[in-house]
């Protein structure tokens, strides 16, 4: 079955309405879509040449590859060497939003939103500052976790608990003074050590062009699970 589902928060960010395709892509008719100004994302595993091709013929356009992968915690602890790591790693609080906000905003260039032709650089940054800043109000997020140095916030790490059990790292940024330090693995191990309780595995996704990410995703123990192609679709825009 196949549905296109509303996604006000996002709609807000863009200035129009935004939609999310759910079910089977292939279920998808002309008719379904919105005709007035939108936006519409998709996704297909990229083995299912069937269903992106219909995607495409509906006028949607490739913007990314998106890889997700996961950890089983079990097999061996993530530790991290905090007696040579740059910056204090903890739990994020109030104080923290400003320094956080700023981050997300600057941080973020290799993600869907920045891929979009038809997405102005300075709102998809906006996205991921609004979408950081969530975590303050209560709004998405379970933990977050940041890496403090002299400067302020140096990297973050926002977790979210999956409907599934997972703990997934929804929202990673590292600042370009920051890195290649081990801030991000540093991070992630403490999220590992301080959030997992009962959830058994974690998850994260990144894309196929982010070299860096997948790397270090790798070297702590990630396996790729799925690779699904992600597609945007604007209506009444030069495309």
């Amino acid at each position: 079955m196949t549905s296109i589902k509303p996604d006000i928060w996002l709609g807000e960010q863009l200035g129009k309405p935004a939609y999310r395709v759910l079910g089977s892509v292939l279920g998808l008719v002309a008719a379904d879509l919105p005709r007035d100004k939108a936006f519409v994302e998709a996704r297909v595993d990229t083995n299912d040449a069937e269903g992106l091709a219909h995607l495409q013929n509906l006028g949607f356009r490739i913007i990314d590859c998106n890889l997700t992968l996961e950890r089983v915690v079990q097999e061996a602890p993530l530790q991290a060497d905090a007696d040579n790591l740059p910056a204090n790693v903890r739990f994020a609080n109030a104080e923290d939003e400003p320094g956080v906000r700023r981050l997300a905003r600057e941080a973020f260039e290799q993600n869907r939103f920045h891929r979009d032709p038809c997405i102005p650089n300075g709102v998809a940054a906006q996205i991921k500052e609004a979408w950081a800043g969530n975590y303050f109000c209560g709004s998405r997020g379970d933990w977050m976790v940041v890496a403090e140095d002299a400067d302020g916030v140096g990297g973050f790490l926002q977790l979210l608990r999956a409907e599934d059990g997972m703990l997934v790292i929804d929202l990673v940024a590292v600042a370009a003074r920051c890195r290649r330090q081990g801030l991000a693995q540093s991070m992630t191990a403490y999220a590992y050590q301080n959030c997992l309780e009962q959830w058994a595995n974690m998850r994260v996704g990144t894309q196929l062009g982010n070299n860096a990410s997948l790397q270090l995703y790798q070297a702590m123990g990630f396996q790729l699970r799925r690779a699904a192609y992600l597609l945007h679709r604007h209506t009444q825009e030069s495309m």
